[in-house]
C-alpha cells in the first residue's frame, strides 16, 4: 500500500505507538504523537489508511476520507459486524 501510494505521488505518514510499533522499514513515521497533533494531522491531510479502528472513528469526527483494510469473510471474521455504511468510508477487502 505504501508503496502504491509514493508511486502515486503522495507522501504516506505511519502514525504508530512505541507500544504497538509498525515493522516497515520507511523513514517518515511518527511515534506517540500527542492527540491533538494527531487530530490536527488528520484534519489537515484529510485521508487515512488503516483497520476499522479508533483511528478510524477519529478520522471520519474530522472529516477524512477512509480507506479502510479488513479480511474478507472467513470462520474469524464477519464483515457485517463491522462495516458501517458511511459516505467517507471505503472499504478495501485483503
Amino acid at each position: 500500500i505504501i508503496e502504491d501510494l509514493i508511486n502515486n505521488n503522495c507522501t504516506p505518514i505511519i502514525c504508530e505507538s512505541s507500544d504497538n510499533p509498525c515493522n516497515l522499514d520507511y523513514n517518515l513515521k511518527l511515534t506517540d504523537l500527542d492527540l491533538s497533533k494527531y487530530i490536527s494531522l488528520l484534519r489537515k491531510v484529510g485521508i487515512y489508511f488503516g483497520c476499522n479502528t479508533g483511528d478510524m472513528n477519529l478520522a471520519i469526527s474530522v472529516g477524512a476520507m477512509c480507506h479502510v483494510f479488513e479480511p474478507i469473510n472467513n470462520p474469524y471474521f464477519n464483515t457485517e459486524e463491522y462495516d458501517y455504511n458511511h459516505p467517507s468510508i471505503i472499504y478495501h477487502y485483503t
